[in-house]
């Protein structure tokens, strides 16, 4: 009779707690070992996702705001985590399904800890809790672990996206994109910002999204984590020849005998901050002079 009652009050207390979620989440700590939700800049809360997949959004220029976690109702640790906030710092530990950061005051994360907890003893739970974050001006930060800081205090750069991962104690986490690789990576970074870049001679301002040619290039690999030089003649030093013939996506595309740089796509096109007025076009390599591969 006592199993019996102990099981019904396990029974209804994870109840509770599902119940208590919203039901996107609730799914999702169902389905793995820790979920996470975040808020995005213009976009709000998106739904939530797990076990290393990506929460945010890369090459929009879009910072995080808040975001939460869980961990599997039936895992015997427990998760908490800090943020820190454009003009506010490290905010206090937050426990499973509170927010961390703020809402509605467009005040960007700029870094993170986790850490997980034994739930009897509060101790190490002798597993690690891996995360890492994508900030801006130079793409994927490397995987932190149990309470390290991950992205950057004091540059005033934003999060744009994270994962988090729990591993065996020595597992470290895959590092590679899963799905594309990294020339497709590029080619997806430039045509998310298509809509978002203007085009001034000369000009490499980041925050408003104004570049000329060769500072476009050198902003969209910078998502990836590749450093760029920042002129056309920079540019064609860094990496390795490629032919016309041997084009990939991602490549570094030079026209007007090397006055002019784009990002080719695939089947001879190529994505380039054109001139005024035109600004991020895809189309047709024109008066091609030479091409490099940096990635």
């Amino acid at each position: 009779m006592k199993i019996k009652k102990r099981a019904i009050s396990i029974f209804i207390a994870t109840l509770v707690i599902f119940t208590m979620l919203p039901k996107d989440i609730a799914h999702a700590a169902k389905a793995g070992d820790v979920w996470y939700i975040s808020q995005v800049q213009d976009v709000g809360w998106q739904n939530a996702v797990s076990d290393g997949q990506t929460s945010g959004t890369i090459g929009l220029g879009k910072r995080l705001e808040t975001f939460r976690m869980e961990v599997n109702p039936s895992a015997s640790y427990t998760i908490e985590y800090q943020a820190h906030v454009q003009d506010r710092g490290w905010l206090p530990w937050n426990k499973s399904g509170e927010n961390a950061g703020t809402i509605g005051e467009s005040l960007r994360l700029e870094a993170i800890k986790i850490k997980l907890k034994d739930k009897v003893t509060g101790a190490d739970p002798g597993i690690d809790i891996f995360y890492r974050v994508h900030v801006e001006h130079t793409g994927w930060l490397p995987w932190q672990k149990n309470g390290e800081i991950a992205g950057t205090v004091g540059q005033a750069r934003r999060i744009e996206a994270m994962e988090v991962q729990i591993r065996t104690r020595g597992d470290y986490p895959n590092t590679t994109t899963p799905t594309i690789d990294r020339g497709q990576a590029i080619v997806d970074q430039a045509r998310a910002h298509k809509s978002l870049v203007s085009y001034v001679y000369g000009a490499d301002n980041q925050s408003n999204h104004v570049f000329d040619c060769s500072s476009f290039t050198k902003h969209i690999f910078a998502h990836q984590g590749l450093s760029l030089g920042r002129t056309t003649w920079n540019q064609m030093n860094q990496g390795s020849v490629v032919s016309r013939a041997d084009l990939k996506a991602g490549d570094l595309v030079f026209t007007i005998g090397g006055n002019h740089v784009g990002i080719y796509t695939s089947n001879g096109q190529m994505i380039h901050n054109s001139r005024e007025g035109v600004n991020v076009i895809e189309g047709p390599i024109y008066d091609f002079y030479t091409a490099r591969r940096v990635q």
